[in-house]
C-alpha cells in the first residue's frame, strides 16, 4: 500500500526513520530501517535510502509499505567455494557481495557453518562488494590490525562516480570526523580516472588512510558522489538506476602474517557493476 505525507513543522528536523516510525508506531526501528535500505521510501519523489536524513517542513515523503511476505529481515547469503580467492591455516580471504555487514552479527555469523573461527581483519560498508580479509585466530587477526595501522597494506576499490571527471590523476585531502569519535582526522585518497562519458566516471580510488566513508566522503568533496550512495549524494546528473552503492573492494597486498611472502590478491568485479559499465560505457 502506498502512503503519502507532507512534513509539518513540529516534525521537521526528525531523522527519516522517526518520522516513519511516529506513522507507523507498531513497526520496529529496525523494521522500519530495513524498509528504507530496500528502497521502498522516497522524499520529494526520489528515493531516499538513508535512515538518518533529515527531514524538512513542506517535504513530501513517499513510502510503499511492502508485502511482508515479499520483504526479509535477513541477508540474503549464499556461500560460494568460487569467492574464496585465497585461503591457508592463517588467512581466510572471501570475495563479499553487497548487502553484508561486516561485523561478528553479519558476516561472521553467516560464514560460520563453512569455517567456524573468523575474525575480521578490516570491514568494508554493507553494500561495498570484494576483497575481504580475515584471521583465522587471534595472534594472526593482531598482526594484521598493525599491519593497517602502521599502514602496510595497499588497497585499491573501483568506483563509478556520478558527473563527468576532469582531472586524469588527483588526490583528495581532508580531515574527517567518525561517529566513534568526534575528533576529525586526516583521510588521504589517490584517484585514477578509468573511463569518462558526459555524465559518469569510472576510478581507481587507493586510500592512503583508512577513515570511515573515506571513499565515499572524499568523492562526495569533490561533487562526484558513487552512483547509488544515497547516503553522500542526492541529485545526480547520470541517469543510470543503481540498486547500490557502486563501490568494489578490487585489489589487496600485504606481507604474510606469519611467513613475510607477499600476498596480493584480486576480486573480479561485481556482476550488477559489469553490467552498469557496459551500459554507461
Amino acid at each position: 500500500m502506498r502512503h503519502e505525507w507532507v512534513v509539518q513543522q513540529n516534525e521537521q528536523g526528525l531523522t527519516l526513520r522517526d518520522f516513519l516510525h511516529k506513522k507507523f508506531d507498531q513497526l520496529s526501528n529496525k523494521r522500519i530501517k530495513h524498509i528504507i535500505d530496500k528502497g521502498y521510501c522516497t522524499i520529494q519523489g526520489k528515493p531516499e535510502k538513508f535512515y538518518r536524513t533529515s527531514v524538512l517542513k513542506g517535504q513530501k515523503i513517499g513510502l510503499l509499505l511492502p508485502d511482508e511476505k515479499k520483504i526479509s529481515t535477513k541477508p540474503q547469503f549464499l556461500f560460494e567455494e568460487a569467492r574464496i580467492l585465497y585461503e591457508d591455516e592463517d588467512l581466510f580471504i572471501y570475495d563479499k557481495p553487497s548487502g553484508i555487514i561486516c561485523d561478528d552479527e553479519g558476516i561472521i555469523q553467516l560464514l560460520k557453518p563453512f569455517r567456524t573461527s573468523l575474525y575480521l581483519a578490516h570491514r568494508l560498508d554493507k553494500d561495498t562488494t570484494g576483497v575481504c580479509v580475515f584471521a583465522k585466530n587471534a595472534k594472526t587477526q593482531e598482526i594484521l590490525f598493525d599491519k593497517f595501522r602502521k599502514r602496510e597494506v595497499f588497497k585499491s576499490y573501483l568506483a563509478i562516480v556520478d558527473g563527468f571527471v576532469q582531472k586524469k590523476t588527483f588526490t583528495q585531502e581532508s580531515e574527517i570526523t567518525s561517529t566513534k569519535s568526534r575528533n576529525p582526522k586526516e583521510a588521504k585518497t589517490e584517484f585514477r580516472t578509468i573511463k569518462r562519458e558526459a555524465h559518469a566516471t569510472l576510478l581507481t580510488a587507493i586510500p592512503h588512510t583508512g577513515r570511515t566513508h573515506q571513499i565515499r566522503i572524499h568523492l562526495q568533496e569533490i561533487g562526484h558522489p558513487i552512483l547509488g550512495d544515497f547516503q553522500y549524494g542526492k541529485n545526480f546528473q547520470c541517469t543510470y538506476e543503481a540498486t547500490r552503492q557502486f563501490l568494489h573492494a578490487e585489489k589487496i597486498v600485504f606481507s604474510h602474517p606469519r611467513t613475510n611472502e607477499k600476498i596480493q590478491v584480486i576480486a573480479p568485479l561485481a556482476k550488477d557493476m559489469k553490467v552498469a559499465i557496459t551500459n554507461i560505457f
